[in-house]
C-alpha cells in the first residue's frame, strides 16, 4: 500500500512540475508578444504615424519577435500545453 501512495505522489509531482513548466512557456511566449506589440507601437510613433487609421499603416517595423513565434507555440505543445493541430494554425 505504501508503494501504490508512494507511486501517486510521486506522479502528482511531475504531473504539477509539468503543468508549471508549460505555464512558464506560455508566459514567456505572452510576454515576447507584448514586447513586440509595445516595439511597432513605439515605431509607429516615432515614423509621425501615432494618430493615423490602423488600416493605412506601412510596415514601419520589424518583426523580429514574429517570426518564432509558431516555434514557440510547437515547444508549448510538445510540452503537453496545447494540441499540436492548434499550435501551427489547423484548427
Amino acid at each position: 500500500m505504501k508503494k501504490i501512495i508512494t507511486a501517486v505522489r510521486d506522479l502528482a509531482l511531475i504531473i504539477g512540475s509539468t503543468i508549471l513548466l508549460i505555464m512558464a512557456i506560455e508566459t514567456a511566449a505572452t510576454v515576447l508578444v507584448l514586447v513586440g506589440n509595445v516595439r511597432v507601437v513605439d515605431d509607429l510613433v516615432d515614423a509621425g504615424l501615432g494618430d493615423a487609421p490602423s488600416e493605412g499603416l506601412p510596415d514601419v517595423a520589424g518583426h523580429g519577435l514574429a517570426h518564432p513565434s509558431p516555434w514557440l507555440a510547437v515547444v508549448a505543445a510538445g510540452a503537453g500545453g496545447v494540441d499540436e493541430r492548434a499550435a501551427v494554425g489547423g484548427g
